[in-house]
């Protein structure tokens, strides 16, 4: 028994090894932009996103320690408004405090550059003055109180 030859249209053989490689190719360089996507988007959800939210943090920190020296000025300063006792306006700032000394290590812990790291040292710097200021206007508020009296 005789096995019956087919023709090969070589023209189509090679057009159709041609296209496959082609799709092979596209398929490879399309494998690799997802790779460095999928790498993009690692070092954000580690680096990234996380320092962001470190830094707002601070900032929502800093605001409420700001919110609780000026509720102290003014509980303090209102005798006639005993609504509030001033020492719970106190509990407002050293929350706030040991917030944003929680985040800003966080922070420091995230820097990768230079600029970043002194950054951190200036901002901490700043917050240390803004807290002497601070201790200093309560300090100041209370004598005054005491004057009053």
């Amino acid at each position: 028994m005789r096995l019956a030859r087919f023709p090969i249209d070589w023209k189509m053989v090679l057009g159709f090894g041609g296209l496959l490689l082609l799709t092979m190719a596209i398929g490879l360089v399309g494998i690799q932009q997802i790779k460095d996507l999928s790498a993009i988007i690692t070092h954000l959800a580690r680096i990234d996103i996380p320092v962001q939210n470190a830094v707002v943090q601070m900032k929502s920190a800093n605001n409420q320690y700001a919110n609780g020296i000026r509720s102290y000025i003014f509980w303090k300063g209102a005798k006639y408004l005993d609504a509030a006792p001033s020492v719970d306006k106190l509990s407002l700032m050293r929350p706030a405090s040991a917030n944003f000394d929680a985040y800003s290590a966080l922070y420091g812990s995230l820097a990768t550059t230079d600029d970043q790291r002194v950054w951190l040292r200036t901002l901490r710097a700043n917050q240390a003055q803004l807290r002497e200021i601070g201790d200093e206007i309560v300090r100041l508020v209370d004598d005054s109180e005491k004057l009053a009296v």
